[in-house]
């Protein structure tokens, strides 16, 4: 069934523009240059030569299609080049996939019908970094039903569930040269205590499960973005962590918000399935129907909302006034129910790291003059960064942020900051806020 988008909230789609644009880092530059596929087998040339004169994989090494250089090359990335360990996850997988060709030959019928028990598929659209994305919503179905299917339906499709996103990470890698992995979006959602707990049993299926996967899907998994988590997600994952492969749960990134959710996929906001709180209403058939109904019914009041808060923001206007500094002043109104305004300043961040800002409003209307074309969002940011020690260049005028009773900043160090443009866009610095700020 074809898939159609929803309209955007306008305030959320300006929100999680800031967010890709603040993703843009030189750490997130050089992990794109790090995936060059051409790049990777040039530097790691002499670990793939010696994997294949090793005399314990050359009678291993029978299918050149199949055991080609690329597959040596995930081998080599996943063991950080130490090429005695390379070898032996290379041969563990090749005689594990050699013992199970009749598990891995049903993979797409299992990946089939696991779908009426566990509603699981991938997006028809890739990442922003060309990752495809597999959504799996465990919880959204018959939970009786869950837990009467055998130890062996849960390993099996769960490596039939990898068998399916390995190859498709693998055709687009060799077709795109560039070293592609998968982003699992899971939501929590329906998930109680009490059955995770009575599900106890399912951990030395999901520790087995992550035990070959390490060898047999190496370099696969990119990022586990949690949707919807429960209040005792923490408890679960320390849980987890008895039996899941610390690679696993280092890659795990629970989201309590659509703006990061959008930022640890690196999924925009249009194309993040409805019914995860995004404009992208996903039609396909394995979706539960209530959740494409509620999904599009959200999406509508989503838009609704952002359509009555678009107004106020376009009827700011520059006074006649000035500045102590002598520079012109922008009259504005703030309250709790004011809609969010954009960063209308350009901060040069030196550094690898992202550093966030967010702002709340006062609890009762106020009204302030501030000095334009800065928000008071941008004043704010900028002084929380001095409040918090954030280094700052120079800069032409002193500026006082206003008091708000409610400004929270979040920020990583190791930054420089330097005002580099009056009117500009905003770069290396993440800004989220909550649709209440003015």
């Amino acid at each position: 069934m074809a898939a159609t988008r929803s309209p955007q909230p306008r305030a959320l789609m300006q929100r999680t523009s800031s967010s890709f644009a603040a993703a843009l880092s030189p750490s997130k530059l050089r992990e794109e240059t790090e995936t060059n596929l051409d790049v990777l087998l040039v530097r790691y040339a002499d670990a793939i030569t010696r994997m294949r004169q090793s005399e314990v994989l050359k009678p291993l090494l029978l299918d050149p299609l199949e055991h080609d250089d690329v597959f040596l090359l995930r081998h080599v990335l996943s063991t950080k080049g130490q090429v005695d360990k390379a070898i032996v996850s290379a041969e563990q997988c090749i005689t594990w996939r050699r013992d199970n060709a009749s598990l891995l030959a049903r993979a797409d019928d299992l990946h089939r019908t696991v779908k009426e028990i566990l509603p699981v598929g991938m997006l028809p659209h890739a990442s922003t970094l060309d990752q495809p994305i597999q959504v799996v919503m465990p919880f959204q179905v018959d939970l009786e039903r869950f837990a009467r299917a055998s130890l062996d339906w849960h390993f099996e499709t769960g490596i039939a569930n990898r068998e399916v996103a390995f190859r498709l990470c693998d055709k687009i890698t060799r077709q795109k040269r560039k070293l592609i992995k998968v982003v699992l979006l899971q939501d929590l959602s329906g998930l109680t205590f009490s059955f995770a707990y009575s599900q106890y049993r399912l951990g030395s299926v999901q520790g087995k499960l992550s035990k070959i996967s390490s060898f047999v899907y190496p370099q696969m998994l990119a990022t586990v973005v949690i949707v919807n988590a429960p209040s005792f997600i923490n408890a679960l994952l320390r849980m987890g962590s008895k039996f899941l492969a610390q690679k696993v749960l280092d890659k795990m990134k629970v989201c309590s918000s659509v703006e990061q959710v959008c930022v640890a996929a690196n999924l925009p906001y249009d194309r993040l399935p409805s019914f995860l709180g995004g404009g992208y209403d996903w039609d396909a058939a394995w979706i539960p129907e209530r959740l494409r109904v509620a999904g599009r019914r959200d999406a509508r009041e989503r838009a609704s909302r952002a359509s009555r808060t678009s107004e106020p923001r376009e009827s700011a206007a520059v006074s006649a006034g000035a500045h102590a500094g002598g520079a012109p002043s922008l009259d504005l109104a703030t309250s709790a129910s004011a809609p969010a305004v954009d960063v209308d300043v350009d901060v040069e961040v030196e550094g690898d790291a992202s550093a966030t800002v967010r702002i709340r409003p006062a609890a009762e209307p106020q009204r302030r003059r501030l000095p334009a074309p800065f928000s008071l969002l941008a004043i704010l940011a900028l002084a929380a960064a001095f409040v918090l020690q954030l280094s700052a260049g120079s800069m032409r005028h002193a500026i006082a942020a206003p008091s708000v009773q409610s400004a929270t900043a979040l920020v990583q160090p190791t930054y420089s900051v330097s005002i580099v443009r009056r009117r500009a866009s905003v770069r290396g610095v993440q800004t989220q806020s909550g649709g209440a700020a003015t």
